[in-house]
């Protein structure tokens, strides 16, 4: 895999049942995880629920990309550290002129050839796509 990927499992951000974000950090050479003791790091509140998380460590920025309610979108939040991250912007707003983009979710994404690809979940009607 391309090193600037790295899916930044060693803060293994965990969402919490309430839609926001938490941070984790492994204790070194040891198998269990240590909360951030000031969890949750993004979400909840005046933001509202964001789940699906996916980050990305390109140079020296995070880039956490997630599902957005009530937005019905993907967005994106950046950080320096982990810990403390920019509000988040839509990338990705829902299309109510198709039938299966009314909600956007589960955003992967992947540098390749300094070219973002993305993918997602869209959602209608009871059913599942991916684009």
């Amino acid at each position: 895999m391309n090193k600037q990927l790295i899916l930044v499992v060693a803060l293994l951000l965990v969402f919490l049942p309430v839609g926001k974000i938490g941070s984790q950090n492994k204790v070194s050479g040891k198998d269990t995880w240590v909360k951030y003791e000031n969890n949750p790091v993004l979400g909840g509140g005046d933001l509202g629920t964001i789940f699906d998380i996916s980050v990305l460590k390109v140079g020296d920025v995070y880039k956490m990309y997630c599902s957005w309610r009530p937005k019905r979108s993907l967005a994106l939040s950046t950080s320096t550290d982990g810990k403390n991250w920019t509000t988040p912007q839509i990338i990705l707003g829902p299309n109510d002129a198709n039938e299966w983009e009314k909600d956007l979710n589960r955003p992967a994404v992947v540098l390749k050839d300094n070219v973002y690809h993305l993918w997602y979940t869209g959602q209608a009607k009871g059913k599942s796509w991916i684009g």
